[in-house]
């Protein structure tokens, strides 16, 4: 069931009902800590484990950097073969 199906089903609740509902989701949403940032194609969320995993390695100092190394490695690599 898609949230837009959920919806309109809640609309059919006892407005008491419909007002568990809403106090449901304002706890769910209270209890949730996980912060998100939007970027232009996805939604990042922020508490989960592997976010930020390799912010103390030193090669991450400059990721960009690093991933060039990387791609530039890669591509040499491929080439060499050639």
């Amino acid at each position: 069931m898609t949230l837009a199906e959920a919806f309109q089903r809640a609309t059919a609740l006892p407005q008491e009902k419909q007002q568990e509902l809403s106090e449901f989701i304002e706890f769910l949403l209270s209890r949730s800590k996980t912060k998100r940032v939007q970027t232009e194609s996805t939604e990042l969320e922020l508490d989960t484990p592997f976010f930020g995993m390799w912010a103390d390695r030193p090669e991450m100092a400059d990721s960009a950097a690093y991933v060039q190394a990387l791609r530039q490695r890669e591509w040499e690599g491929r080439h060499a073969a050639d």
